[in-house]
């Protein structure tokens, strides 16, 4: 009888540290939801800004230039534009044998109006105008980074949620085996044991988890 309570003692102490280790978890997921929060809601604010950008971009573009119109004689070209906010015409002449010639007397044009226009001059000499891609291309980079983590927080989320319903459960069961105890009904000294175990694998589980958000929170966005 003595060995009995002695054990009943021990065990309803390794409960109550369990009991402890859960509280402490719950204040960990929780402050792990709220860093999920946070990141879902920088995750919209990057999706807006991209937005932004692309109608600043186009809209730059469309002002850059009102208005371009070409003339060509046997050996000269003509180029005349409207400048923005202005209503002043301006022309400039260029030698039509010489694509070359074309685009350094365009880069001459007030406000750097020539990157517009030479997009849209013919090229007999089938030369390449580059234009810079390096926007575009950063942003389609950024939405590919937003999207993954976007499918990583989801997957975290979940596997919260799963763990949160679990610990409810097990300090539910936690709470009937400790009353048992206190009650003297030794027969549930082995579902104390089993309970014990699996509290111990959910914490792995939780400690797993908050790994994979550090990793998630250092992901470059």
């Amino acid at each position: 009888m003595l060995r009995e309570n002695t054990e009943v003692h021990v065990l309803q102490k390794r409960l109550i540290e369990e009991a402890a280790k859960l509280e402490q978890n719950e204040k960990d997921i929780s402050s792990l939801s709220m860093q999920l929060k946070t990141l879902q809601q920088e995750n919209s604010r990057l999706l807006q800004t991209i937005e932004e950008v692309r109608v600043k971009q186009a809209e730059s573009i469309s002002q850059q230039v009102i208005q371009i119109t070409s003339s060509y004689t046997n050996q000269t070209k003509s180029v005349s534009w409207k400048e923005e906010g202005t209503s002043v015409s301006r022309t400039t002449q260029t030698s039509y044998t010489s694509p070359i010639a074309q685009v350094e007397t365009l880069k001459k044009v007030p406000r750097r109006k020539d990157v517009a226009v030479e997009a849209q001059l013919p090229n007999p000499d089938r030369m390449t105008v580059a234009i810079d891609e390096t926007v575009p291309l950063q942003l389609k980079e950024t939405k590919k980074k937003l999207k993954k983590m976007d499918a990583l927080l989801n997957e975290v989320t979940e596997k919260l949620k799963t763990c949160e319903k679990e610990r409810q459960r097990l300090v539910d069961t936690n709470k009937l085996l400790v009353e048992q105890i206190e009650c003297n009904e030794f027969g549930s000294l082995g579902a104390v044991n089993v309970l014990i175990d699996k509290l111990q694998s959910k914490d792995r589980e939780i400690i797993q988890l908050r790994s994979q958000l550090i990793s998630l929170a250092e992901l470059p966005r």
